[in-house]
C-alpha cells in the first residue's frame, strides 16, 4: 500500500530513495551555511583589525617625511630634499650596480680659477662611492690643477675648446661641445651625465638619490 510518500510494509514505515536524497541535500546546505557563517565571523573578528593595521601602515608610508617643503612637483616629479630619504639604503642600492657618472664642466678663460674648489668639494660630497669621470672643457689646459686628489674610481679628462671672445658665445656653444663629447666618447663610458657650472661649490651630500632620466637643481636664490 502506498500512503502519500511512505510505503507501509507490514508494521514498518520507511522513506523512499528520493526522500533520502532530499534529506542529504538539506544537510549539506545547512553545513555549507554554517561554515560560511563561521568564516564570516572569523574574518570580521580577526581579519578586520589586521587589515586596518596594514592600511594604517600604508597610510604612514604615504605621508610626506617633511611638511615644510614641497616633495613633489605639480607634474608629479619627486623633489629630493635632505631628510626625505635614507642615505644608507640609497647607497646600498646603487653602489653595488657599479655605475659611472660623467660630469661635464666648462672652465674657459678666467673661470679656470674656480676649478680647484669645484673639484675638491665634489670629491667630498658628489656621488661618493660611485665612479665619477670629470670632463673639464677649457681653452687653458695648463691652468687645470693637477694636484687635486681624486678618489678610487674617479677620473679627470681635459677637453680642449677654442677661446671665445664673448660670454654669450660660450653659453651658446657649450651644449654643442657637450653633445659632441657624448656622441664621441661619453655614451660608451657613463650611465648618467651631469652638466655643472664651474663656479659652484658642494656644501652637502649629492648622492645617487639624484639619479634619474632627467634631473635639475633648485637654486637657493
Amino acid at each position: 500500500m502506498v500512503v502519500g510518500r511512505f510505503q507501509v510494509v507490514g508494521n514498518c514505515c520507511c522513506t523512499t530513495a528520493s526522500e533520502r536524497m532530499r534529506g542529504r541535500g538539506h544537510f549539506l546546505l545547512f553545513l555549507v551555511m554554517a561554515v560560511g557563517i563561521a568564516i564570516c565571523w572569523f574574518v570580521f573578528s580577526y581579519g578586520a583589525p589586521v587589515s586596518l593595521k596594514l592600511q594604517s601602515k600604508q597610510a604612514k608610508l604615504m605621508e610626506p617625511v617633511r611638511t615644510d617643503v614641497l616633495t613633489v612637483t605639480p607634474w608629479l616629479a619627486p623633489i629630493v630634499w635632505e631628510g626625505t630619504f635614507d642615505p644608507q639604503v640609497i647607497d646600498e642600492a646603487f653602489i653595488s650596480q657599479h655605475l659611472t657618472i660623467a660630469t661635464t664642466v666648462f672652465a674657459v678663460g678666467k673661470y679656470t680659477r674656480f676649478l680647484r674648489d669645484f673639484l675638491e668639494s665634489a670629491e667630498k660630497h658628489f656621488m661618493v662611492g660611485l665612479d665619477v669621470h670629470y670632463y673639464v672643457f677649457t681653452d687653458l689646459p695648463g691652468d687645470v690643477p693637477s694636484n687635486v686628489t681624486l678618489g678610487v674610481g674617479r677620473l679627470l679628462s681635459i677637453v680642449r675648446v677654442p677661446k671665445f671672445d664673448r660670454w654669450q658665445e660660450i653659453s651658446l656653444r657649450r651644449m654643442e661641445h657637450i653633445q659632441t663629447a657624448i656622441k664621441d666618447k661619453i655614451h660608451r663610458e657613463a650611465h648618467y651625465i651631469f652638466c655643472m657650472d664651474v663656479d659652484m661649490r658642494f656644501h652637502g651630500r649629492v648622492g645617487p638619490e639624484a639619479l634619474g632620466r632627467l634631473v635639475a637643481a633648485i637654486h637657493p636664490w
